[in-house]
């Protein structure tokens, strides 16, 4: 009867607390992938790479941020800290892969490669408890938020535009 208190503030504080938060933070990246997932999609639709034909036809870099924000502004808890849009230009004949962060220098070979859009999001994902540094020391995920880097990619649907 003495240890009871004891073994139930082992169970609850050591155990439980940081399970729960761990499921949280899960949940929480879950957000993350989906925004990136989102904007991937979003910018693939694109005509242009890096400049916007107009306000109704943007390009590829600025649907894919626009994307992110809109996407995680209803989480307070994520919070976007870098967006990177990129050209993944893959060889048909024998499968390599470049990536660019710049249009590209020529037009669309579409016979000798296919080209995506990829959309890597960096960000921070806050716990739901957060626990005091003295006991747990620093530990992302548990005493401050952990940042996770996530990726999406889909294939362009004009790659003609993605030398603009």
């Amino acid at each position: 009867m003495a240890e009871l208190p004891l073994a139930i503030w082992v169970l609850f504080i050591a155990i439980t607390m940081p399970m729960v938060d761990l499921a949280t933070i899960s949940l929480r990246s879950t957000f993350l992938v989906a925004a990136a997932h989102e904007a991937a999609h979003a910018a693939a639709r694109a005509k242009t790479f890096k400049v916007s034909i107009d306000e109704s036809t943007p390009s590829a870099e600025s649907l894919a941020l626009d994307t992110v924000t809109s996407s995680l502004q209803r989480f307070s808890e994520v919070k976007a800290t870098s967006t990177v849009t990129r050209i993944v230009t893959t060889n048909i004949a024998d499968g390599t892969t470049a990536r660019r962060t710049a249009p590209l220098t020529q037009p669309a070979d579409t016979d000798s490669n296919t080209y995506s859009i990829e959309v890597v999001v960096t960000g921070q994902v806050n716990p739901l408890f957060t626990f005091n540094n003295a006991l747990f020391g620093q530990l992302p995920g548990l005493t401050g938020p952990i940042t996770i880097s996530c990726a999406a990619e889909q294939l362009s649907e004009y790659p003609q535009g993605l030398n603009q």
